[in-house]
């Protein structure tokens, strides 16, 4: 689930919103077939995602419960908790997203995927100090640090917080026993070109230039052409 992307934090494209909107239909068809209170969850999030927010709302206070009393293994209702959460997050609704997320962490407490998404709610709030000290949480209890330590740089960089993301991102070169570790140096050269700090851009820019160049070539293509 963890990804680093500099696309991230970009609006949700038109046809991600025509893939929402299709998936509306196909939920409620089946809802209406079945009744089953798992697919008003997943219904719930596409109403969020298209803006819908009081329908999304209402639908998950009414079914969350139900839904998550449906499902008899542990783990698999702690993942509902956190995805729960994660919709109440989307939509704004800060103090149910983290209620929701809790409930989660209850169930599992040493899970990296729900420290995860407490640090989103935190960050949505623009709490920084508190998302950052539960993303190191989350790391500290994953087996391959590496993929939470880049995500959590992703989400600090879509919201212009460089210099958090930098100590991510450079905490990602000190896993040198995982060769994924050379794939920050490009956006940590990223960072120092946001803040305007040219010396340490250029210093990171070659050394991204040397173990991932597709990846420069992908965020300076302009720049860099020819």
């Amino acid at each position: 689930i963890y990804t680093l992307s500099l696309h991230d934090a970009l609006p949700i494209s038109i046809s991600a919103l025509n893939n929402y909107e299709e998936a509306q239909k196909a939920f409620r068809k089946y809802i209406d077939l079945s009744g089953d209170d798992y697919y008003c969850i997943m219904l719930a999030n596409c109403l969020m995602q298209t803006g819908k927010k009081e329908e999304a709302y209402h639908l998950l206070k009414e079914k969350q419960n139900l839904a998550i009393q449906g499902i008899k293994d542990r783990g698999m209702r702690g993942d509902l908790w956190s995805f729960i959460s994660d919709i109440y997050r989307e939509g704004g609704y800060y103090a149910d997203a983290m209620r929701s997320v809790n409930n989660a962490l209850r169930i599992t407490p040493d899970s990296p995927a729900h420290l995860v998404q407490k640090g989103n709610i935190f960050l949505a709030k623009d709490d920084v100090a508190r998302a950052v000290t539960t993303y190191i949480s989350a790391a500290a209890r994953e087996k391959d640090p590496i993929a939470v330590l880049v995500y959590a740089a992703s989400e600090l960089m879509g919201r212009q917080y460089m210099m958090a993301a930098l100590m991510f991102l450079k905490m990602v070169t000190h896993e040198t026993d995982n060769p994924e570790h050379v794939k920050a140096y490009p956006y940590i050269a990223y960072c120092y070109y946001v803040l305007g700090l040219h010396n340490r851009f250029a210093e990171n820019l070659e050394k991204a230039c040397q173990y991932t160049p597709s990846v420069v070539g992908e965020l300076w293509q302009n720049e860099l052409m020819g």
